[in-house]
């Protein structure tokens, strides 16, 4: 609880997409060692310790990314005038999923093993960091009509844009301090 905590008071000092980046290779990385562990020794007194310190490595990853920064980057992402709805939408199908993985999971355990089940839990976390690597925006110090702007234009209209180091597309201001990126105007004069 305590790395939520921390996340939610820096979220706006480090960003979003970081955290994510972040937390989800942290909980990519000690699901693979959980998994390997388990595959290899399972029941070794060794296999048991790596297994527990890894497990505060995940939960704690989870803590620093998608924990909280889901809850706050699905407030931010939708334009106003469906946001209410949206979010609810996103409420309902979060506590549906974990419905699901706590229904499914000991079904997924007794079938393919703890190992199996933290392999296929690490193949999960790689998949959503591509995800986020690639599709997810920085959200951090933008305005809601700015993130409304980013996500409902279509790619096509939205032009050549720079990007930022953490992959979001660079505002008017950020761009105006780096004259040699500023990029011809396309309109007519």
């Amino acid at each position: 609880m305590r790395h939520a905590g921390v996340c939610v008071l820096t979220v706006d000092k480090f960003g979003r997409r970081p955290l994510l980046l972040l937390g989800v290779g942290g909980m990519f990385a000690s699901a693979l060692i959980i998994g390997i562990a388990c595959q290899i020794a399972y029941s070794s007194v060794a296999a048991t310790y790596i297994t527990i310190a890894f497990l505060f490595v995940f939960v704690g990853s989870y803590q620093i990314s998608f924990g909280p920064i889901s809850w706050v980057m699905i407030g931010e992402i939708f334009p106003a005038r469906v946001r209410g709805q949206a979010i609810a939408i996103c409420t309902l199908i979060n506590f549906g999923t974990n419905f699901a993985v706590a229904f499914l999971l000991p079904i997924f355990q007794k079938l393919e093993g703890p190992g199996g089940l933290y392999l296929g839990f690490a193949a999960m976390a790689a998949l959503s960091w591509v995800v986020i690597y690639f599709i997810v925006i920085e959200t951090k110090m933008k305005t809601l009509e700015e993130i409304e702007a980013i996500m409902v234009t279509p790619k096509a209209k939205q032009g050549f844009q720079p990007m930022d180091r953490y992959g979001g597309r660079q505002t008017a201001v950020q761009l105006s301090k780096h004259d040699s990126m500023r990029m011809p105007s396309h309109e007519p004069i």
